[in-house]
């Protein structure tokens, strides 16, 4: 019975396990063949860095021994649209532009195509997978925000991480704002493995939302001056003031204005921004994107590590969305990702050490300062939304449309059912709770039905016990009876009986000499029994000769042994360092002994 409840508990278990937990995709194994003859090596080398170019028209075979159910492309180049066919039906991809992009496919099949789009395209890596929850590192990104919260503009790949880390996790994490990033440097110009680098940084942030890459070249320069000399002032002032009108953020953040550590291309960003925000509500300034976006005046704007108006973000609070991490432990991950700059001597940091005391680094992630608001100052001290109501309650607060008077006056048309109503789908949950509920309720039957028997059967054995226990004692006290009307004669060591019986033992009362020949330590008997041991008094000299070490006597008496008295030849002599008038064992009087307890074979 326990066995079965056992298994039932078992049961209910995976019952509700097959319903609450997830199935993994598995990363397939597979191979790639090119229709152009070129080989697939390094799509399927996990490493960005290696690629392979192929012209437009050209498909890839993808085989796996196992069912694929959906891919997962990184190209090294933006791609335009392109299909996917498993079998007999075809997905399309590219018309997002995304660098990193998940494809689901209609069914699954053990070989999928991909037809490379007009134009061509560069690949580094494609992966395989079964149905199921993805793995962390696929990335399923969701078009750019039309309105973001908070728009981050970055010169680089790696600045939103070392200088905005210490802000970006906190307001991704459980939706708190809309978050965008936007960036000022093209890397497709220099070097297109960053732009990989970036994607796994913001992705590990908990960006989802794709962001937007930048226009112009990476130089390099060490002062404002130079990095002007570097650009067009008008086209890129042109860039910034449309990305704002783009995504018509709430709170802009971007670079210190002495560009951290000194930076030309990082302090160049920042007076942009500056210039920018002070006419992208101006729809007479770059009137193009006015109109195609709007005119926007941005609320909020903050610089890195500006002076005045600080906040300071609270990078020290686990957040729930990243498994209790804190901001500044996710930031140094997100870093990680930027392989190509680890090399650098600056790193990611909040300024404090771990016990909370500053530690001296002056780039600190958590710290900024409003430069500019149309909604006053903040009042929180550690948070760039203050004043201000983000696009989702914005939104969650637009009340529904009211029904017309005409609609609330007109008459019912029909109070009968219709002849097929519709069938409301019942929860999944409530059916889980209903099995679960069945099941429990058999096992609690199962264990009262097992419980009374069990109870039946101690019952059973109780009356059996007590049974037995007034047998065995009405069998005692018949012994007991009989034993008190017997003639046996008690035995050695206690009171004395009849000497025909037993001799008495050492320390004992005699008994008759006749019976038993005394051992060591006690009386003598016949010396016709046993002749004398070692060290001990002779006996008979006709029944046994002395043994060695043992001392020769009459025939009729025994000598006394080393250290002990003589006694008589009738008795046996006290053994070494005993008192010559010792009495019966253990002190006991014949009166004790008369009342012993009966014998075990007495009963």
């Amino acid at each position: 019975m326990k066995k079965l409840i056992f298994v039932l508990a078992l049961l209910i278990f995976a019952g509700i396990g097959l319903f609450t937990v997830k199935t993994h995709a598995a990363q397939l194994g597979v191979s790639i063949e090119s229709s152009d003859g070129s080989g697939g090596e390094a799509l399927l080398d996990d490493d960005y860095n290696s690629t392979e170019q192929f012209d437009g028209g050209t498909s890839l075979t993808i085989r796996s021994n196992e069912a694929i159910d959906s891919l997962y492309i990184k190209w090294d180049s933006i791609p335009s649209a392109y299909t996917i066919q498993d079998g007999t039906s075809s997905v399309s991809g590219g018309e997002n532009g995304f660098l990193h992009e998940y494809v689901k496919l209609s069914g699954t099949a053990d070989s999928v195509t991909l037809n490379i789009p007009d134009g061509g395209a560069k690949i580094a890596d494609i992966y395989a997978f079964s149905a199921g929850d993805l793995p962390d590192f696929v990335q399923q990104w969701q078009p750019s925000w039309d309105k973001a919260d908070i728009l981050f503009i970055s010169t680089h790949s790696d600045d939103e991480v070392l200088f905005f880390g210490g802000m970006i996790p906190i307001y991704t994490n459980e939706d708190t704002a809309r978050v965008q990033v936007a960036y000022f440097s093209d890397f497709f110009l220099t070097e297109s493995y960053r732009n990989h680098e970036l994607l796994d940084g913001i992705w590990t942030m908990g960006v989802d939302h794709y962001p937007q890459l930048g226009k112009f070249y990476d130089n390099y320069s060490e002062s404002l001056e130079e990095a002007e000399a570097q650009f067009d002032h008008d086209q890129c002032l042109s860039y910034i003031t449309e990305t704002i009108r783009r995504f018509q953020p709430q709170v802009v953040v971007t670079h210190d204005v002495n560009g951290e550590y000194g930076h030309g291309g990082h302090q160049y960003v920042s007076k942009l921004v500056r210039e920018a925000v002070e006419i992208t509500g101006d729809s007479s300034q770059y009137p193009e994107s006015a109109s195609q976006y709007g005119a926007w005046d941005v609320p909020k704007t903050y610089l890195h590590l500006y002076p005045e108006n600080p906040i300071e973000m609270p990078t020290r609070v686990p957040l729930a969305d990243f498994g209790g991490k804190n901001a500044l432990e996710v930031a140094k991950e997100a870093y990680l990702k930027h392989g190509s700059q680890q090399w650098m001597w600056f790193y990611v940091d909040d300024g404090y050490d771990e016990y909370g005391n500053p530690n001296g680094y002056q780039f600190s992630c958590a710290k900024y300062g409003l430069y500019r608001s149309t909604v006053g100052n903040d009042t929180s001290g550690n948070d760039v939304l203050d004043n201000l109501v983000t696009y989702a309650k914005q939104e969650a607060a637009v009340q529904p449309e009211t029904v017309s008077p005409e609609t609330e006056s007109e008459p019912e048309t029909s109070a009968a059912p219709s002849e097929e109503p519709t069938k409301k789908k019942g929860s999944p949950l409530v059916v889980i709770i209903i099995i679960v509920v069945v099941l429990i309720l058999i096992v609690i039957s199962i264990c009262l039905i097992s419980a009374s028997r069990r109870k039946k059967q101690r019952e059973q054995m109780e009356r059996r016990r007590r049974s037995i226990q007034n047998a065995q004692r009405s069998a005692q006290y018949g012994r007991r009876q009989g034993s008190s009307q017997s003639s046996r004669s008690p035995q050695g060591g206690r009171s004395q009986g009849s000497s025909q019986t037993r001799p008495p033992q050492s320390g004992r009362s005699q008994g008759s000499s006749q019976s038993r020949p005394s051992q060591g330590g006690r009386s003598q008997g016949s010396s016709q029994t046993r002749p004398p041991q070692s060290g001990r008094s002779q006996g008979s000299s006709q029944s046994r000769p002395s043994q060695g070490g043992r001392s020769q006597g009459s025939s009729q008496s025994r000598p006394p042994q080393s250290g002990r008295s003589q006694g008589s030849s009738q008795t046996r002599p006290p053994q070494g360092r005993r008192s010559q008038t010792r009495p019966s064992q253990d002190g006991r009087s014949q009166r004790q002994q008369q009342r012993r307890p009966f014998g075990p074979d007495e009963y």
